[in-house]
């Protein structure tokens, strides 16, 4: 972008009318140059840094997506565990004993469902 930057404005500073103008172009070329020489001098660093960067986003994807899973599984658990209230409560109403175990059936199935995602990565 340097280069391109530096050779559009040798093009568009032809203008010899201002001299200030056309002494701050080239001072604004020479300095864009010499910026384009430095990163094409840098350039295996820069690829260097760049291949390391991207396998530590590789990384940091990975880790997201196995926090993403836990997450899932904890929001199924917290889930079961609300519908296994809600059933025991409606047995507590109805006296039915049909709703108590099912309410505790879930409840159980649930807090082993949001423990996987504390212990099992």
């Amino acid at each position: 972008m340097y280069l391109a930057d530096a050779r559009l404005l040798a093009v568009m500073a032809k203008d010899n009318s201002q001299p200030d103008t056309a002494n701050q172009a080239e001072e604004q070329i020479a300095d864009w140059n010499s910026k384009a020489d430095q990163y094409k001098s840098d350039t295996k660093t820069i690829e260097h840094q760049a291949r390391h960067l991207g396998d530590s986003a590789e990384d940091k994807h990975h880790q997201a997506e196995t926090v993403h899973h836990r997450a899932d599984r904890l929001d199924c658990g917290h889930l079961g565990l609300e519908l296994a209230l809600v059933l025991c409560s409606i047995a507590v109403l109805t006296k039915q004993r049909g709703f108590w175990y099912s309410g505790i059936g879930v409840g159980l199935f649930s807090a082993v469902a949001a423990a996987s995602s504390f212990f099992l990565h």
